[in-house]
């Protein structure tokens, strides 16, 4: 049962905290699933933990299915398919929404602070573009404002 402000799920009596909830579109398929599955498909999903176990929900327009589980050391999946030589390919701190293949991988939060930093130089370079149409012959002041029609009066540009 998911909580009114879906911060919380409970199911068997057990109350899970809201770790994520992410967008997720399907762009390639590997393997055999027991559900169908395809290219583009797209649901939203949350998934909320206590302790090492794990309460996800996936939701479409069509459907609302959810899944429980727990988390497994890698040291013990190694073991289970013979990899033990290969452990360390395993390992990874979180599967998450954001998390990247490896160490190298970037997040959510790099993605939107790399757009945030190109929307601020754009406006930084249309201003010095501004100054510089606007300008009254080097001087250095702005002799001009913009008209209603997004033009300029005054200035050495005309």
């Amino acid at each position: 049962m998911l909580s009114p402000n879906l911060q919380t799920a409970t199911y068997l009596g057990t109350t899970y905290e809201l770790q994520y909830g992410y967008k997720a579109q399907t762009s390639y398929v590997a393997g055999e699933f027991y559900w169908p599955v395809e290219r583009g498909h797209t649901s939203f999903n949350r998934d909320y933990a206590r302790g090492t176990s794990l309460l996800s929900m996936e939701e479409t327009p069509a459907e609302r299915t959810g899944s429980v589980g727990g988390s497994i050391d890698s040291d013990t999946v190694a073991k289970a398919f013979g990899l033990e030589r290969k452990k360390d390919l395993l390992q990874r701190s979180d599967a998450g929404p954001t998390a990247g293949g490896g160490g190298a991988g970037v997040g959510c939060a790099t993605v939107i602070i790399a757009f945030i930093v190109i929307l601020l130089l754009i406006g930084l370079l249309r201003s010095c573009e501004d100054d510089e149409w606007s300008s009254s012959g080097g001087t250095g002041y702005t002799s001009g404002a913009r008209t209603g029609g997004g033009g300029f009066s005054g200035g050495s540009h005309k």
